[in-house]
């Protein structure tokens, strides 16, 4: 992952001396979903990017998660889960149609969460990544709709819905 992000950035510089760059604030509904049990998370995330071209651009973005969930059972324990951070390396694809540009994404999500279980009194620090991919819309306005997979590993399945602001 760390050669991969190296790209990145190595682009991302590259192409800063010539190219348009920009700031984008959302905020994000998080859904994970390990089993049966499914989570819902916010987080609020920041981003940088930069228009490679007239058709792609690069971005990197870092998010904080800004509440928890906890999820009670029969025999009076509960787990409380929180993301405690992710930021991720990203190419977007679009293609402008006038006020809207409908837009691909993919790249790399680095994930930390942690997650409390009362039963055992133990509190588990996770750490993952994943290839992520999404879909999303771009206003002239400045207004930004997306929904992206951030996580698919190991039986933990993390997806976010967000609306943002690009400045």
């Amino acid at each position: 992952m760390k050669k991969v992000i190296g790209l990145f950035v190595a682009i991302l510089a590259c192409s800063t001396v010539q190219a348009e760059n920009y700031y984008a604030v959302s905020v994000t509904k998080l859904d994970s979903s390990s089993g049966e049990d499914s989570i819902d998370l916010t987080g609020i995330t920041g981003t940088y990017g930069t228009d490679l071209s007239d058709s792609m651009s690069g971005e990197f973005r870092f998010g904080l998660g800004v509440d928890d969930d906890t999820s009670y059972y029969s025999d009076g324990s509960f787990i409380d889960s929180e993301v405690n951070h992710y930021f991720g390396a990203y190419l977007k694809f679009s293609s402008s149609s006038g006020d809207i540009s409908p837009y691909a994404i993919l790249g790399i999500t680095k994930l930390k969460a942690t997650i409390y279980d009362s039963y055992w009194d133990e509190t588990y620090k996770q750490s993952e990544d994943d290839f992520s991919y999404g879909l999303g819309v771009d206003f002239a306005n400045g207004f930004n709709i997306e929904y992206m997979q951030y996580l698919d590993k190991g039986g933990l399945e993390l997806n976010g819905l967000s609306l943002g602001m690009r400045f």
